[in-house]
This record gives C-alpha cells, sequence and structure tokens, in this order.
C-alpha cells in the first residue's frame, strides 16, 4: 500500500463529476493535504470548466471535465470515486479493474455493490448486476463496523445515506441481543438534496417548500440494504418497516427508530451500552438527549440519541445525519483515509479538531 506524502499525495479520479455528491467531494478533497484531484469525467460538460455545474469551484478548478470515462483510463490514479448511477458503476469497475495500467482502488457511490447476493441486487434494483463475480471483492463502507476489512479492500461499496442513519442507530442493540424479533420501524425525513439532481416535479420548489411527503413506503430500495446489515450484525434475520419522507430542506437525514426491548432497561443503561459500543469511533455521537437535524448538517459526525417508552416497551433511536457528508462523500473520503492508513478525519469537516483528539 503507497503512502502518500505532501510531495506525492493520492491522485484521485471522479468519474460522473457533474453530480450533487461529487460537488461535495470536490469541496472536501479540496482541503485534503495528502489528494489531489486529476481526472474529473463528465459526459455532459466535456472540456468545460468545473464551475459550470459546481458554482463554488468557478475560476479555482483544478482540471476540466474530461469528455468520456475511457479517456481517463490510462491516467496512473490511486483513487476512483464512482458517482455514477446505479447499473452502471459496476461495468465500469470492470473495466478500469482490467484495463488501467495500475488498477486503482474503486469508492462507488452508487448501489451497484452494496449487496453480498447479487439476485437481491437484481430484484430490489430491477437491472442485473453489471459484474457479479466482483462482488465477493467489495467491501461494505462502514468504518465503524469493518474498519479491519477495508485496509486490504480494492472496491469499497458507499451506503445509502438512509442505511447510514438506520444501521449505525439500531447496530448496538441489535449487536447485544436487546430488542425482540418484531420489525424495526424505521420512519426518516431526507432533505430534497438526497434525490440528486435529475429534473422532477415532485422537487421543485412550489413542491417541496413548507411539504412533508412520504414516498415510496415498504418498496424503497435501500430497505434491503438495512436489512442485510442489521442482519449481520444480530446474527439472524432481521426486518426492516421503512417509511421514508422528503422534507422541505436541502440537506440532512433524521432518523426515528422503533423498536421493542425483550427486557425493560433504563434509557440512561442504554445510552451507556451505545457509549461502549462506539467508544473511539470519532464520527459518532451520543447525545444525552435527543439529536437536532442542524447539529449534523455540514459535518461528517452521525449524532444519535434515544429515549424508552416504559409504558410501551418500546425504545426510539433518533439519529441524525448530513446526507451529503456523512451520508456520502464524507463517508467515502473517511473510507479512502481508513484503506490507506492516514487518519479518518483528514479532509473533512473539524479534521482539525477531531485530529486534537
Amino acid at each position: 500500500m503507497r503512502s502518500p506524502t505532501p510531495d506525492n499525495p493520492l491522485r484521485i479520479g471522479i468519474f460522473g463529476g457533474a453530480s450533487y455528491v461529487a460537488g461535495t467531494l470536490l469541496k472536501l478533497l479540496g482541503a485534503h493535504p495528502l489528494a489531489r484531484v486529476e481526472v474529473v469525467t463528465s459526459d455532459t460538460f466535456p472540456g468545460q470548466d468545473l464551475g459550470v455545474t459546481h458554482g463554488f469551484l468557478k475560476g479555482i478548478a483544478p482540471v476540466a471535465f474530461s469528455g468520456s470515462d475511457a479517456e481517463s483510463f490510462d491516467r496512473d490514479l490511486d483513487v476512483v470515486f464512482m458517482s455514477k448511477p446505479h447499473a452502471h458503476a459496476a461495468a465500469l469497475a470492470r473495466r478500469l479493474l482490467t484495463t488501467a495500467a495500475r488498477p486503482p482502488v474503486l469508492i462507488d457511490l452508487s448501489a451497484d455493490f452494496r449487496f453480498q447476493d447479487p439476485d437481491v441486487y437484481a430484484s430490489w434494483y430491477k437491472v442485473p448486476h453489471g459484474a457479479p463475480e466482483l462482488q465477493s471483492a467489495a467491501v461494505y463502507e462502514l468504518p465503524e463496523l469493518y474498519r479491519d476489512k477495508l485496509r486490504d479492500a480494492r472496491i469499497i461499496a458507499t451506503p445509502g445515506c438512509y442505511p447510514t442513519s438506520v444501521i449505525l442507530g439500531a447496530a448496538p442493540l441489535y449487536a447485544a441481543e436487546l430488542v425482540t424479533d418484531e420489525p424495526l420501524v424505521a420512519h426518516c425525513v431526507s432533505g430534497v438534496s438526497g434525490a440528486g439532481k435529475g429534473v422532477d416535479e415532485a422537487k421543485m420548489f412550489l413542491n417541496v417548500d413548507g411539504n412533508l411527503r412520504p414516498y415510496n413506503v415498504g418498496t424503497h430500495r435501500h430497505t434491503p440494504e438495512m436489512e442485510q446489515e442489521i442482519s449481520a450484525v444480530a446474527g439472524r434475520d432481521a426486518r426492516v418497516l421503512f417509511v421514508p419522507h422528503v422534507g422541505p430542506y436541502e440537506c440532512g437525514i433524521l432518523a426515528n427508530l422503533y423498536v421493542r426491548l425483550r427486557e425493560p432497561r433504563s434509557a440512561d443503561a442504554l445510552r451507556d451500552h451505545y457509549r461502549d459500543y462506539y467508544r473511539g469511533e470519532r464520527f459518532v455521537r451520543i447525545s444525552d438527549g435527543l439529536p437536532a437535524l442542524k447539529d449534523a448538517v455540514g459535518t461528517n459526525f452521525v449524532d444519535i440519541g434515544l429515549t424508552v417508552d416504559e409504558r410501551t416497551g418500546w425504545c426510539v433511536v433518533v439519529t441524525a445525519l448530513d446526507n451529503a457528508v456523512k451520508g456520502a462523500a464524507g463517508a467515502a473520503i473517511q473510507a479512502m483515509n481508513a484503506r490507506f492508513g492516514l487518519d479518518e478525519a483528514m479532509g473533512l469537516p473539524f479534521a482539525r479538531y477531531l485530529q486534537e483528539r
């Protein structure tokens, strides 16, 4: 594994560079002392300045958009962030790993490598997997759960934003077998940026402002991802009833998780359990009360709080995170740092404060 230095930083490519998540990647990588963006591809804006779609880069963009991914295959890159739609990343991964002069570490921000079983992917995303032979080489990117596996990964699958909020919120309870076999109910609200930059009437200001809208209840494609990872933590099959909503704001997810406890436990005891479970995890903050979304937006933190309704025996866990940072680009950079043996906070918001802890 190469050790980057300020004079020889990680050489970065972003394929699918016009997306909302790619814009967040570019913001964060601009502050990373050991990473240099060398390639950003877009089939829509070939040869144009990155500022054409990422306005914060007007006049200061490190490169222009490359016209296609193929033009960049002969570049000597250390890391490629694949910010492509699902069903496109898998085929791109195969080409990069078989034709690049020196195959890079691939960090996929789509759903293509999140599932252990390609048939599960095909049944929920309604397309066959583009490179099923590579699935076993992929590591699901949650450093809080899979840090050791990330260190040797060739393909890193960045979780969906909703699954990150649900899995990290539920894992301590399921790992300790503190909840019944009833389905976990996940009631989540996301900012409109979670739907990406595509034009959609449902995302128009007049339909979002002052509105709260449920969608894809029970059928959202993040459901099997949540079930896969919570089942792995629990050591048994776990089911999730997922109720997503779009809220009238840009960024952030607030997730309310409802689980029935096997035995009566106090909220204080459960908070202590959560603090023990996530001890040493700098990007997980356990609240004494319940978290507020605004405190997590713009950061790579996931804030977790909980309460217990002693009358019904249910525990309510509340998590808050930024869907574009901890739910996507920030998590991808955290994984890159872990993969190359760097401080995981490097290049992320408040890195200096975190590195001093």
